[in-house]
């Protein structure tokens, strides 16, 4: 493990501590980059999950018969266009 020096001699610093000082330098996070960093990952956390959840779903669409798939797809996608403005 590296040694990070101090007033009274060296110590030994964890991962946790060197990934801090990496990734922050000697500046401590203000409130709005917490934020936008929680943010961030709360978006990508949905993204994945939703991109998670299709893959899931890709091999029974693909067992169901063409007039069967084609059935619930119109069920499920009904309400994505308002009217009738369908491509």
């Amino acid at each position: 493990m590296p040694y990070l020096g101090n007033e009274s001699g060296t110590f030994k610093a964890t991962c946790k501590e060197l990934a801090l000082q990496c990734s922050l330098g000697d500046k401590a996070m203000t409130g709005m980059q917490a934020f936008l960093t929680f943010i961030t990952l709360l978006l990508m956390a949905l993204v994945t999950g939703v991109s998670f959840s299709h893959l899931l779903q890709r091999g029974p669409k693909a067992e169901l018969p063409g007039p069967k798939f084609l059935a619930i797809q119109q069920i499920l996608l009904r309400n994505l266009w308002p009217g009738d403005r369908r491509p």
